[in-house]
């Protein structure tokens, strides 16, 4: 999943479908804005998560803090036992 979800039409149908998202999309915010999204898959593991930070909060030193909020959400509301990021093999 990436942020500019548009540009591939499966992800893009995914999320704008209620019955596709069911409850493992979420939204980050931070001080009343959109700072980006998070997205899981349980595993037998634990969780795989998916996330994309809007691109103008990118660069900027905001990666710790985007991470550790999704972190502590996860953690306090589902405990899972492992946490695996899934990272695009374009990201840096």
């Amino acid at each position: 999943m990436f942020y500019n979800a548009a540009a591939d039409p499966e992800d893009y149908a995914e999320l704008v479908s209620a019955e596709a998202r069911a409850d493992r999309y979420f939204a980050v915010i931070r001080n009343g804005a959109l700072m980006g999204y998070f997205c899981f898959e349980k595993t037998n593991e634990g969780l795989e998560l998916g996330l994309g930070m809007k691109p103008s909060y990118t660069g900027q030193g905001n990666g710790r803090a985007f991470y550790q909020t999704i972190e502590v959400y996860l953690k306090e509301n589902l405990s899972p036992k492992k946490i695996r990021l899934a990272v695009a093999a374009f990201n840096e």
